[in-house]
């Protein structure tokens, strides 16, 4: 499980997309350089999984190595975890922006059974849901 801090120093290092010092991301977080070099190594395991790295050049900086597809795939688990962690999760405008999110960043087919049950929801719902924001879009 990623602590709020872990969570927002993976959000700056995905939006950023040039080599940045530790003391830019150290500001942005309040705490020290030392903190975010001890929270990158632990950092670690959890990219894998989307198959992103972090790479360090002494003296140039910090950046997130990976393809977009995966960068993606990332802010949108940490996104989602966030929302999950509060009550928002079941409001409707949060299903809403989470199928949204989905279709634009995801580019296989939804299936429409796993967004069903991440919310605990009727099908009929998500369908509904689908189609606004597909409204929206198109």
């Amino acid at each position: 499980m990623l602590s709020k801090r872990e969570s927002q120093l993976i959000e700056l290092l995905l939006e950023e997309e040039n080599f940045q010092p530790a003391s830019f991301f150290s500001e942005k977080l309040n705490v020290s350089n030392k903190t975010i070099y001890q929270d990158i190594q632990k950092l670690g395991q959890f990219l894998n999984r989307f198959e992103l790295k972090i790479e360090k050049k002494p003296r140039i900086g910090i950046y997130l190595i990976g393809t977009s597809t995966k960068k993606n795939d990332a802010k949108i688990f940490i996104t989602s975890k966030e929302a999950m962690s509060t009550e928002v999760k079941y409001s409707s405008n949060y299903r809403r922006v989470y199928l949204f999110a989905n279709l634009i960043f995801k580019t296989d087919k939804k299936d429409m059974s796993i967004l069903k049950k991440s919310f605990l929801s009727v099908l009929q719902l998500c369908v509904r849901i689908m189609r606004k924001s597909s409204n929206i879009v198109g």
